[in-house]
C-alpha cells in the first residue's frame, strides 16, 4: 500500500460519471446523533481478522483494507489551523499482496507531520517499524515525504500506521478517497468544524453513505459541529489501459471553505461563484498579475519583438507561439500559477512551469495585438472538473485561447515538440474554464478538442534461402507525429530504435532515415534484417506479418469494468506489408479476411490478405473515432481489441512447390 496524499488513498491516483454530486453547506444537514467511538483500537486486532485467509467478498483479493480512519480538526484560533489525524489497516491475503508494505506520506513545506507509528501484526507477534527505518525525503522545494516499509510481512500479516498531520491550509482540505484499487471494508472520516468557519461539501459517490450524521460540540471557546461519513464494503477499482486518474471514480469528499465570519462580525466569502474564482486568479501577484503588470515581462516582450513585427496575424501569432515554445524549457511541473516573482525571473533562467510558458505567450500574444485568454484546465493525471461548484483545487494547468480571423486556437507552448493549436495530451481532459470577466455569472466552459492522430506503416518484406530483409516506411500525424518527435529528440538514435522495434522480435538494423522538416508530420525509413519473425523448416517459410507492429499483450483484461476508456485522441492506425513469395515457394496457409465494426460505428477493424503473381499484400486499419468509451460499451470495445490481438498473431504458412 502506498499512501500518495495526506487523505486515505493509496497507489492509485476523473468526475465520477456513475456519481451523484451535491453541493450541502455544513449547517444542520444531518441527523444528530451521540458521540462514536473511534472504530479502531491501536494495536487491538480482532481474532478473525487475524485468522482471515480470504476476504468474503472479493475472494481474489491480494489484501483488503480492514478499516481507514480520519479525524480532521479546524481551528482557526491555532497555529496549525488544521489537523489530520488518519489511521489505517490492511490485511495481506497473497504473495503479491506482500508489495503493499511499501508506504509513503507527502506533507507540504509549511505542514507538519508527527507521531507517526506502524507496526506488523502476526500471529502471537507484533514487529514495530523502528524510527531509524524512517525516511525523510524531499522531493520538491514545497513538499517532502516520510517512506518506510513494514519488517516481517507475509501472507496473513496485519499492517497498521496511524500519524498526525498539522497544516495550515484551511481554506482547501484534503480530499478523503473511500475506495481504493483493492476492497476497502470500512472507511471513515469526521469533521470537526467551529460554528465561525462554513464548509461546502462536495460528494463523489456512486452509492448513498452508511452512515452519516452530526453532532454540536464545543471547540475550545467556541461552538461547532462534528461531522461523521462512513462507506463500507467498498469494492476495489482495478486500474487498466486507457485511464485518465483512477481517483475521479473513487468515491470521495472535497471541502471548500466558503465564509468566515471574523470576531468583530466582518464577514469573508471565498469563490462564491464561477465569477468570483475568475477574478481571484486575475487579481492574484501568481495569476492575471503577471499579465496585466508589463513590468512583470518586460525582457519577454522586448526579445519577441521581431515576431511581432509580422502582419499577418495568424503568422504572427504562430511566429510568437514558437518564440516561447523555443526559449523556454519545462521543468514538467503543471501549475496554474506562476511560481516565480516575474515571469521575466523565469524568461531568463530558461525554465519554468507551465503557467509561467503559457502566461508568458499569453502577454506576448496580447502586446502584439492579438486576442488571446487564459483557460484554466485540470491535467488529466490530476482529474476531472466537476461543474457544480467552483472547487479551487481541481485546477492545475493554464492554456490560451487564440482568436485570429474568426477562428480560435488552443495554444500549448510548454514542449518544444508541440504545433501551434496542439494541446499537450495531458491537456486533453474534456473542458476548460476560459478565464474571460464578462457580466455573465454563466461560466463559459471551451472543448478541449485534440488533433486526429493516424500512423501509417509500409513494409516491404523479402524472404527466402538468405536473410530475410525489410523496408520500414513509417508516416505519422497528430499525437502519433507528437509521440516520435519527443521519442527522436530524447532519445540517441540507437535507444530510439531499440524502443520503436519492440522485443517481439529480432532484428538487426541496417540503416535509418528521419524527415521531419514538416514540424505537424513525422517520417522514417528504416532497413533492417529480420531474425525471429521469420523462420525456415525442410519445407515450410512461417512469417509473423505484423513483425514489429504486432500488437504484444491484450490491451484490455478485465471482463467488465466500472469507468470509461478514455483514449484522450481519436485515432486511425493502418499498415500494409507487401510480401514477395520466393521462387519455389507457394502459400499454404493464410489469417482468414474479416471486418468488424463497433455497434455505433466509432470504432472499427479490418484485415485482409490477398496474393497477385509472387505477391501477398496484407493490408489491417484499426480506427477509433471518438475519445471516450463509457462502461456500457466496454464488452464491444474489449471484443475488437482481442480481434486485433489474435489477428495480428496469426502466421503466413509458405511451403515449397
Amino acid at each position: 500500500m502506498n499512501s500518495t496524499q495526506h487523505s486515505f488513498t493509496m497507489q492509485l491516483p476523473f468526475t465520477n460519471q456513475r456519481s451523484t454530486l451535491m453541493t450541502l453547506l455544513f449547517l444542520g444537514l444531518f441527523i444528530t446523533s451521540n458521540a462514536q467511538p473511534v472504530p479502531m483500537k491501536w494495536g487491538k486486532v480482532p481474532a478473525e481478522d487475524l485468522n482471515m485467509t480470504t476476504y468474503e467478498a472479493d475472494p481474489d483479493a491480494d489484501a483488503v483494507v480492514l478499516g481507514a480512519y480520519e479525524m480532521v480538526y479546524v481551528n482557526m484560533r491555532q497555529e496549525y489551523a488544521v489537523s489530520y489525524e488518519v489511521h489505517i489497516r490492511m490485511k495481506i491475503l497473497t504473495q503479491e499482496g506482500v508489495d503493499r508494505a511499501d508506504i509513503t506520506i507527502p506533507y507540504g513545506k509549511k505542514e507538519r507531520l508527527t507521531g507517526l507509528q506502524a507496526q506488523t501484526i502476526n500471529q502471537g507477534e507484533t514487529t514495530k517499524v523502528s524510527k531509524k527505518d524512517v525516511f525523510d525525503e524531499e522531493v520538491t522545494k514545497t513538499y517532502s515525504r516520510k517512506r518506510f516499509t513494514f519488517p516481517n510481512v507475509q501472507v496473513g500479516s496485519v499492517i497498521e500506521y496511524r500519524y498526525t498531520l498539522e497544516s495550515p491550509y484551511a481554506g482547501i482540505l484534503d480530499t478523503w478517497y473511500f475506495q481504493d484499487d483493492i476492497p476497502v471494508r470500512r472507511s471513515e472520516c469526521r469533521f470537526s468544524v467551529p460554528l465561525y468557519i462554513e464548509y461546502v461539501m462536495i460528494t463523489n459517490t456512486d452509492r448513498p453513505f452508511d452512515i452519516k450524521e452530526d453532532k454540536r460540540i464545543s471547540i475550545g471557546n467556541d461552538e461547532g459541529r462534528i461531522y461523521r461519513f462512513v462507506m463500507e464494503d467498498m469494492q476495489g477499482l482495478e486500474e487498466e489501459t486507457y485511464i485518465t486518474t483512477m481517483t475521479d471514480y473513487l468515491n470521495n469528499i472535497q471541502l471548500q471553505a466558503a465564509k468566515l465570519t471574523q470576531p468583530n462580525g466582518i464577514i469573508n466569502r471565498y469563490w462564491k461563484d464561477w465569477p468570483d474564482l475568475i477574478d481571484t486568479w486575475w487579481d492574484a501577484d501568481s495569476g492575471g498579475k503577471q499579465v496585466k503588470n508589463k513590468g512583470n515581462n518586460k525582457k519577454i516582450l522586448q526579445d519577441v519583438e521581431l515576431a511581432t513585427s509580422i502582419k499577418d496575424d495568424k503568422e504572427r501569432a504562430v511566429a510568437i507561439y514558437n518564440f516561447i515554445k523555443n526559449n523556454y524549457t519545462w521543468n514538467e511541473r503543471f501549475s496554474d500559477y506562476a511560481q516565480e516573482k516575474k515571469l521575466n525571473i523565469a524568461y531568463e533562467k530558461s525554465a519554468g512551469n507551465s503557467a509561467e510558458i503559457n502566461l508568458s505567450l499569453l502577454a506576448s500574444l496580447l502586446d502584439s495585438g492579438i486576442e488571446a485568454h487564459p483557460v484554466r484546465i485540470s491535467t488529466r493525471s490530476h482529474g476531472r472538473i466537476q461543474k457544480l461548484y467552483p472547487i479551487v483545487a481541481q485546477f492545475n494547468h493554464v492554456v490560451i485561447l487564440a482568436r485570429i480571423d474568426g477562428k480560435e486556437y488552443l495554444l500549448d507552448a510548454i514542449d518544444k515538440d508541440l504545433t501551434f493549436g496542439m494541446l499537450h495530451p495531458q491537456s486533453l481532459n474534456l473542458q476548460g474554464l476560459l478565464l474571460e470577466r464578462t457580466k455573465q455569472k454563466i461560466p463559459t466552459w471551451i472543448d478541449l478538442i485534440p488533433n486526429k492522430s493516424t500512423e501509417i506503416v509500409n513494409i516491404n518484406l523479402q524472404v527466402g534461402e538468405d536473410e530475410p530483409l525489410a523496408e520500414l516506411t513509417g508516416v505519422y500525424t497528430g499525437y502519433s507525429a507528437w509521440g516520435k518527435r519527443y521519442q527522436r529528440r530524447t532519445n540517441d538514435e540507437e535507444d530510439y530504435i531499440e524502443e520503436r522495434l519492440g522485443d517481439l522480435y529480432d532484428f538487426e538494423v541496417e540503416s535509418v532515415e528521419f524527415n521531419t522538416k514538416k514540424p505537424e508530420r513525422f517520417a522514417e525509413v528504416v532497413k533492417l534484417k529480420v531474425e525471429d519473425a521469420v523462420t525456415t523448416s525442410a519445407d515450410n517459410i512461417y512469417i509473423n506479418p505484423f513483425l514489429m507492429e504486432q500488437t504484444e499483450e491484450r490491451i484490455f483484461t478485465l471482463e467488465k469494468r466500472a469507468y470509461p476508456v478514455d483514449i484522450a485522441a481519436p485515432y486511425m492506425d493502418k499498415y500494409i506489408l507487401n510480401l514477395t513469395i520466393p521462387e519455389g515457394y507457394e502459400v499454404a496457409e493464410l489469417p482468414e479476411n474479416i471486418k468488424m465494426t463497433l455497434p455505433d460505428g466509432s470504432g472499427s477493424y479490418f484485415y485482409m490478405i490477398e496474393q497477385k503473381n509472387n505477391i501477398l499484400q496484407l493490408r489491417s486499419e484499426e480506427t477509433l473515432k471518438k475519445p471516450i468509451f463509457f462502461p456500457e460499451e466496454y464488452e464491444a470495445l474489449k471484443e475488437l481489441f482481442d480481434l486485433i490481438f489474435e489477428k495480428e498473431a496469426e502466421q503466413i504458412i509458405l511451403k515449397k512447390k
